[in-house]
Order: C-alpha cells, then sequence, then structure tokens
C-alpha cells in the first residue's frame, strides 16, 4: 500500500473489506482502518470468503443481463440489501502501526542477514 499511496500517488477514500479476518465485529475493520489510515467498510457477508466469492462470480456469469457489468450486478442482485458497518482510523492506532512498520522494517537487515548466514553454511 506504500507503494500505491506514496509512490504512485493513489488516493484512497476507503476500503470494502472482506474475508475471514472480517468475521468477527470490528476487530479487522480497527487493524485494517490503522494500518490503511482510511474507513474501511464491511457488510454483514464479509466474513464469509473465497468460496462464496467464487460462487458469486459464477452466479454473474450464468445470470448477468446483457452488457450487465459485474459492478452493477453486485451492486443490484447481490449487496443492494446488505448492511454496511464502516469504522474510521483512531489516531492512536494510526501511530501505532506506524511505529510498528518502521521497527519491522528495519528488521529486515537482520532477517536477510539470518537467511544469508544459513545459506552460507547449508552449502558447507
Amino acid at each position: 500500500m506504500d507503494i500505491l499511496t506514496q509512490k504512485e500517488h493513489v488516493t484512497i477514500d476507503r476500503i470494502l473489506a472482506h474475508g475471514g479476518l472480517f468475521k468477527p465485529p470490528l476487530v479487522g475493520q480497527k487493524i485494517c482502518a490503522a494500518a490503511l489510515n482510511v474507513p474501511v467498510s464491511v457488510m454483514s457477508t464479509a466474513g464469509e470468503g473465497g468460496a462464496w466469492s467464487m460462487a458469486i462470480l459464477a452466479s454473474y456469469m450464468v445470470n448477468k443481463e446483457q452488457h450487465e457489468g459485474l459492478a452493477e450486478y453486485l451492486a443490484t442482485k447481490v449487496f443492494n440489501d446488505e448492511e454496511v458497518q464502516e469504522v474510521y482510523p483512531d489516531s492512536a492506532d494510526v501511530n501505532g502501526f506506524a511505529l510498528f512498520m518502521e521497527r519491522y522494517t528495519e528488521g529486515l537487515a537482520i532477517e536477510q542477514a539470518a537467511v544469508d548466514h544459513f545459506v552460507e553454511n547449508w552449502k558447507k
């Protein structure tokens, strides 16, 4: 995300999230909002994950109207009555996540040194 936002200057207004991380209410949303520093929304179906998503795509391919795009199909036939819950980033969480990422990034050199050492000694 740093590459997109800092190097490519992509602006993210909000994220609509789904997957198992978002099954427990609010937990994944708060983490994601802190990590991305944008509001994160989830629908009641957010925790259903990949197999459910594939089934929706299959349904789209079979049931779509002529010239109906996927976005329109999802908005009008799949998610039109879904409740959406939005969480905004908390500044303390955003700052904490930024500190974590700074420390994590600094530690990557240590991990690389360990891998290099292992590779060198494994050959012997």
